[in-house]
């Protein structure tokens, strides 16, 4: 069921303690909580228990028309779509789905002829360069957004259309849409962007680590102009300890992608990476482009999504940045999924099975949206609380007027230990307590034996993402484990997360990991967040700096975001480590260019938890009611 929360006034701590510590955080993040100190209380209206019973019914059943359409893009380039639209006279809104993973795949058709059936003009194109698309293809190019605005021209023009635009899809599909929306055809309606990057560089550089399996997996099925052969047995392992990276596509996944090379060439946050995300001018937190979309968005994603916090910051981007007639049209929905979200979620995500109600129909979903905005009907959709959210451990949905929640405790948790926090076997433990005169840990970090990825935010083959036991990672001497006594009662935290650490290496550049666990009685160890930090880049993603050997230093690690009840008995837990591969590539802890090195070296961390060194995971904390 629903549940409406109203406003509280906890966030000037969290904001003092950012100005305190100089954070990085997006401004599309940061300028929200400024905006809510300013709100007023107000109680949420109930959702409307009876939306279902006002969805478009499928009186169209069996009466439609299906074709394939030619779209010429301005420069020429012809690209392909079908369409699926009711077989009787009328003009029908449009909805439509631009994909680089062919068209005529089942889940696109069952779309189609989902939204056709209920009164709507269905188009499914296959983006410029892929399948029947002409033109060449490349991955995130200068192509997207232009190529989706003169589908939607065409779209419009037909006589068999309103000239209302809508549009859905995840990922690739997602992220056209943020571009489509940033040209400003004026028949684009409304959206819905589902687990989409926001900037393309966070995507392949998150924190400044190059997210290696999901760029390699994105070479792999969109480096030609058709997919690869999915049943192709290759050897994964192999495939990412390639090296050097900039010969992988090559010489280990057979194929020429382009842009494989372009994301190597540009590992610092620059103007080459495109994203309504990206800002303005380098080293500032600036608007980003959402000023240019003029589009009202639902945006869609899972708390075990690879582009979860990315997915958030659209939707923070256009209520902070976007035309103000729109702020409060803009929508965020986030659930226990991870990122095979687009066209349908199951119960099972990784080693849990969540309650029937954590998976429920897209389609509807989506088409209560599309109603409401390209139909007019007055279904309440935006009569209800912008965000939408599921809290695991509670295992219940909860409605709420805003991201993050206006009345959350910003609380440090600090690590502790007398020098041996390595491993569960260690005598690491987290507390509210600040520490004081306690020895460093250490632990040793081989390129060649790195910490393996075991679920989380992470795409990869074979898939493992999710939540999943973390026992055997915190088995590993190269693991320092830091964890609460058993909670005396629940404690609820929903909210971005941080880690804030306090560091040094021998090497001139290394990684530092980060994970918050939540430990159930039985020893169960689930995974709800992981983040990292690469050393050169701990001041600013725009400029590279090596770390001074044996210096400690201040490490930002942004978790992004969550939202978990752990459980009276359960105890909360943080890993500390230098690598999570192979979702982030190897950190050779050489120095030198990111991509080029087949060199590796070891290096040697210490880690620093004493009065004058307060290491110390953030987390929103929710008060009880």
């Amino acid at each position: 069921m629903w549940k409406n929360v109203g406003y509280g006034n906890q966030l000037l701590s969290l904001l003092g303690i950012m100005i305190e510590r100089e954070l990085w955080i997006p401004t599309t993040r940061f300028g929200v909580l400024v905006a809510l100190l300013c709100a007023s209380m107000v109680n949420s209206p109930a959702a409307d228990p009876d939306w279902h019973k006002m969805l478009s019914q499928p009186i169209y059943h069996g009466k439609l028309r299906f074709g394939v359409e030619e779209i010429p893009a301005r420069d020429g380039v012809i690209m392909r779509a079908i369409v699926y639209r009711p077989d009787e006279p009328g003009r029908f809104p449009v909805f439509l789905i631009n994909t680089p993973y062919d068209k005529m795949r089942e889940p696109y058709l069952e779309w189609g002829q989902y939204f056709a059936e209920r009164g709507y003009a269905s188009v499914i194109a296959d983006v410029r360069g892929r399948y029947d698309s002409d033109g060449d293809n490349y991955l995130y190019g200068p192509h997207d957004g232009p190529d989706l605005y003169d589908i939607q021209s065409w779209a419009a023009a037909q006589p068999w259309s309103t000239g209302k635009i809508g549009t859905t899809g995840g990922s690739y599909l997602g992220f056209v849409q943020l571009e489509a929306a940033l040209e400003g055809n004026p028949n684009y309606t409304c959206m819905v962007p589902m687990v989409s990057p926001d900037d393309h560089y966070d995507n392949v550089y998150p924190s400044g680590a190059f997210q290696l399996s999901n760029s390699v997996n994105l070479a792999w099925i969109l480096g030609k102009h058709t997919n690869q052969n999915p049943d192709a047995v290759l050897d994964w392992d192999k495939v990412y300890r390639h090296l050097p990276l900039r010969n992988l596509d090559r010489e280990a996944l057979g194929l020429r992608a382009e842009f494989w090379s372009d994301w190597l060439d540009h590992p610092t946050r620059d103007d080459y990476w495109p994203g309504p995300g990206h800002r303005i001018a380098p080293g500032k937190n600036g608007p980003g482009k959402y000023h240019r979309i003029k589009v009202p968005s639902y945006n869609i994603s899972g708390w075990y999504d690879q582009v979860s916090q990315a997915t958030i910051n659209n939707y923070l981007g256009m209520v902070r940045h976007g035309p103000e007639n729109l702020r409060d049209k803009h929508k965020l929905l986030m659930g226990p999924w991870t990122h095979g979200v687009s066209f349908g979620v199951t119960r099972k995500q990784g080693d849990l099975t969540f309650p029937p109600e954590s998976a429920p129909d897209m389609r509807k979903i989506v088409l209560r949206w599309m109603d409401y905005w390209l139909k007019g009907t007055q279904n309440g959709f935006l009569d209800e609380p912008p965000v939408r959210i599921y809290v695991m451990g509670a295992d219940e949905w909860r409605l709420e007027n805003e991201w993050p929640l206006a009345r959350t405790e910003y609380t440090r948790y600090y690590l502790h230990s007398q020098g041996r926090a390595n491993s569960l076997l260690g005598d690491g433990s987290l507390s509210t307590e600040q520490p004081g005169a306690e020895p460093p840990d250490r632990f040793t970090y081989d390129p060649d034996n790195p910490v393996p990825t075991l679920g989380g935010n992470v795409s990869m083959k074979p898939g493992s993402s999710g939540p999943y036991d973390q026992t055997a990672i915190e088995r590993r001497d190269d693991v320092l484990v830091y964890t609460t006594p058993p909670l005396s009662e629940d404690l609820e935290v929903t909210g971005p997360v941080f880690i804030e650490l306090y560091a040094s290496t021998d090497a001139t550049d290394t990684d530092f990991t980060g994970k918050l666990v939540d430990v159930w009685p039985n020893g169960y160890a689930q995974i709800l967040l992981e983040g990292v930090i690469r050393a050169r880049y701990r001041e600013s993603f725009e400029r590279q700096k090596l770390v001074t050997p044996g210096k400690i230093e201040k490490y930002l690690i942004d978790l992004w975001s969550t939202s978990n009840l752990f459980r009276r008995g359960h105890r909360i837990r943080v890993e500390i480590s230098s690598s999570n591969f192979p979702k982030y590539d190897r950190n050779p802890n050489t120095g030198h260019p990111i991509g080029e090195d087949a060199e590796r070296q070891v290096a040697h961390q210490t880690i620093y938890h004493d009065s004058e060194h307060l290491s110390h995971i953030l987390l929103p904390v929710i008060p009880a009611k």
